[in-house]
This record gives C-alpha cells, structure tokens and sequence, in this order.
C-alpha cells in the first residue's frame, strides 16, 4: 500500500527545515513533493525511505535520485 507523510513530517524526518527540504526537492536530491489537492502536498514515503537508505551506505549527490 503507498503511504504518504505531509511535506512538514518528511522534513522532520531527514532533519531538515521545510523551506529546506523544497530547495533540496527541487536540486533533486530529494523526492518531489505530489499535489493532494488544491492546498496540500505530500511526500512519498518510499521514496524518501529510499533516499535516507542511499545516504546511510554512502551515496553522493550524484548517486541520489529519487
């Protein structure tokens, strides 16, 4: 099942403020925030799961792509 964690929460999650992590979303280093709806977006959380694995065995920012 895909589950989904509000943009405020993903930033939580890696450490990061939210201004922060819309600035590393749109360098791609991070994954892309979907629209909800009108007034709310969402991270996918396995592909943030994904990101933070890669960073864990020591990838770069060339070998990160979500």
């Amino acid at each position: 099942m895909l589950s989904i964690i509000s943009v405020p929460k993903a930033a939580a999650t890696i450490l990061v403020s939210t201004q922060s992590y819309y600035r590393l979303a749109a360098s791609n280093l991070l994954p892309p925030p979907i629209k909800i709806s009108p007034n709310r977006s969402a991270i996918i959380t396995h592909e943030l799961e994904s990101v933070i694995i890669a960073r864990s065995k020591g990838a770069d920012d060339h070998d990160v792509t979500p």
